[in-house]
């Protein structure tokens, strides 16, 4: 499912939001809900535990597989 995912300092929020066409896009944002930043079409975001990373499920290269990055 698509489940928001905080960061583990607790102050970002990574979720996947509708576009207006198909598809979503992973948007991170702090935990007020000010300062949304879209990363690009994806879904199923995560942070890593040390919040270095972000993961995410996305179809961008164009190959027609769900891939992570």
């Amino acid at each position: 499912g698509n489940v928001p995912s905080w960061s583990p300092d607790g102050k970002k929020l990574a979720y996947c939001g509708r576009r207006e066409s198909t598809g979503s896009n992973v948007v991170v944002m702090d935990a007020d809900g000010k300062n949304p930043v879209v990363i690009g079409e994806g879904y199923e975001a995560a942070f890593s535990p040390d919040w270095k990373r972000l993961a995410f499920t996305s179809y961008r290269d164009q190959s027609g597989v769900l891939k992570l990055y």
